[in-house]
C-alpha cells in the first residue's frame, strides 16, 4: 500500500515538516524521520510548503496525521526564500534517487555481502589488494561478482555524495539570519 508521509526534523516540541512524499518514495530515502499522513493532511501541507509557509506537527500524534494536527506559519522573506531553496534542492535529490535506483543500492550491498562472506572484505585501504586476490583466483564467478561490485559502486556514489551535500546544504541554508547571508550559501552551492 502507498500512502503519504512527510519529511519531518525534531524541533523540541514540535516535528518541522521538510517535504510531503509517498510511503515507497521515502524507502528510497535516508532522511531524519518520517510520519505517515491522511489524504486531506498531505495536499493541505503540500499547498502551505507550496506557498512556502513553515509547517509543524506537533509530537506525539497517536496514528496518522490529521488536517486538525497541522500548524501552519506564514514565513518573512527571507524564510520564504530559504523555503524556495530547500524546494529546489529536495527536488533534485528526488531526480538522482530515481536514477540511481533501489535495485542498484540493493546490488551494491548483495555483491558486498557475497564477497565478504567468501572472505574478501573491501575497505578503501585494501581495495586494490582485494581486487587482484579476486582476479588473480581466476574463479569467474567470484570475478563476476567483482564486477557486478564495482559497477554498482560507481553508480550509487554521486547519491551518496549528492545526500551528504543536502544535508550540510540544509543546516546552512536554515542558519542563514540575513538574505546576504542566504545568497552566499546559494552561490556556494551552484558553484559546487
Amino acid at each position: 500500500m502507498n500512502y503519504s508521509v512527510a519529511a519531518v526534523h525534531d524541533r523540541g516540541e514540535v516535528l518541522w515538516v521538510k517535504y510531503v512524499d509517498t510511503y515507497q518514495n521515502s524507502l528510497l530515502k535516508n532522511d531524519d524521520l518520517f510520519v505517515k499522513l491522511t489524504g486531506h493532511a498531505a495536499g493541505l501541507i503540500q499547498k502551505a510548503l507550496s506557498e512556502h509557509n513553515k509547517v509543524y506537527i506537533p509530537k506525539g500524534v497517536a496514528g496518522e496525521v490529521t488536517f486538525a494536527d497541522i500548524i501552519i506559519e506564514q514565513t518573512n522573506e527571507l524564510e520564504t526564500n530559504q523555503r524556495i531553496a530547500l524546494s529546489k534542492m529536495y527536488n533534485l535529490a528526488d531526480y538522482q534517487l530515481f536514477i540511481n535506483s533501489a535495485m542498484d543500492f540493493f546490488n551494491y550491498i548483495n555483491t558486498f555481502n557475497s564477497l565478504a562472506s567468501l572472505g574478501y572484505f573491501i575497505t578503501d585501504q585494501n581495495r586494490e589488494e582485494k581486487y587482484l586476490e579476486i582476479i588473480e583466483s581466476g574463479d569467474e564467478s567470484l570475478i563476476s561478482d567483482l564486477e557486478l561490485y564495482l559497477e554498482t559502486k560507481d553508480k550509487i556514489q554521486p547519491m551518496s555524495y549528492l545526500f551528504n551535500k543536502i544535508k550540510v546544504s540544509e543546516k546552512r541554508i536554515l542558519e542563514c539570519e540575513t538574505q546576504e547571508e542566504l545568497d552566499g550559501v546559494l552561490e556556494d552551492l551552484n558553484n559546487s
